[in-house]
């Protein structure tokens, strides 16, 4: 008895009780896929979050009149999106747009927050 013969050939091949398992082999791949998309949205949604709040320390740096630490502020801040975006580029379309809409789910979050916060 071998784990690979069963998940990698069809339920009907030499199995008396293949109608219990029809299908059930071709539904691993779809789910990885899901479950994939679901933590690169969680990841996305994390990395907004650092993205848009450290976007809070660059302009105080600016503002404050550190110039020199604001850029060097904005241009991590870029680069940890910026690879983080190529490594779901990576593992495909998919994860790649889950993070993405991740990102702004954050950046929508952020926004809704810091509009309460000014408001009168």
């Amino acid at each position: 008895f071998s784990i690979r013969r069963v998940h990698h050939r069809a339920a009907h091949h030499g199995r008396s009780c293949a109608r219990f398992l029809v299908g059930l082999e071709m539904d691993a791949p779809s789910m990885i896929e899901i479950l994939s998309a679901l933590a690169a949205l969680a990841s996305g949604f994390a990395i907004g979050l650092f993205h848009f709040l450290s976007l809070r320390f660059c302009v105080d740096a600016f503002t404050g009149g550190k110039a020199a630490r604001a850029l060097v502020l904005q241009f991590g801040r870029f680069a940890v999106t910026g690879l983080a975006l190529y490594g779901f580029a990576r593992l495909g379309a998919l994860p790649l747009l889950f993070a993405a809409l991740g990102l702004l789910a954050a950046r929508a979050v952020l926004l809704r927050r810091e509009r309460k916060a000014d408001a009168p």
